[in-house]
């Protein structure tokens, strides 16, 4: 069963360990999100530049690129490509949303987060309840469908 709501929302997950990566994306498949999946930020970085997400969940530490720097690189790849008034509704460009996750949770970790460009940030492991929050929070308005989540 899917949310209306969020019936054409994609969503991209990335992160090094299989279990994380499953049980995030089952998570957002039960808010009726398509979900595609990256095991490190170099590779999601070139997916985010191919595709269309809504919104991008990401862990912090990974191989190749870390999630920080996947987050730096995709904001200024944003910046670059914006064009004010770009969007189809003549409104200005809105950033992709990203939401970092790490089994770190201390307040020096939160800060370099929002300095690479997002305030979004999930303590592993990560509960539906928090997912549903931080979903709000971007304005993709998800419900929790399946209590099991």
């Amino acid at each position: 069963m899917t949310n209306p709501v969020n019936a054409q929302k994609r969503a991209l997950v990335v992160d090094d360990d299989d279990t994380v990566m499953e049980h995030i994306t089952k998570m957002l498949g039960t808010r009726g999100f398509s979900v595609a999946q990256e095991f490190d930020g170099m590779a999601a970085l070139q997916r985010c530049r191919a595709e269309k997400f809504d919104v991008v969940i990401c862990d912090i530490r990974m191989p190749r690129l870390s999630g920080i720097s996947f987050l730096r690189n995709l904001r200024q790849s944003e910046m670059n490509s914006a064009v004010p008034g770009d969007s189809p509704n003549g409104q200005p460009h809105q950033a992709l949303g990203v939401v970092m996750m790490s089994s770190l949770g201390d307040n020096a970790t939160k800060r370099e987060i929002i300095a690479a460009g997002t305030p979004y940030f999930l303590l592993k492991p990560v509960t539906g309840a928090a997912l549903d929050a931080v979903l709000v929070s971007i304005g993709l308005g998800a419900q929790q469908v399946d209590a099991a989540s």
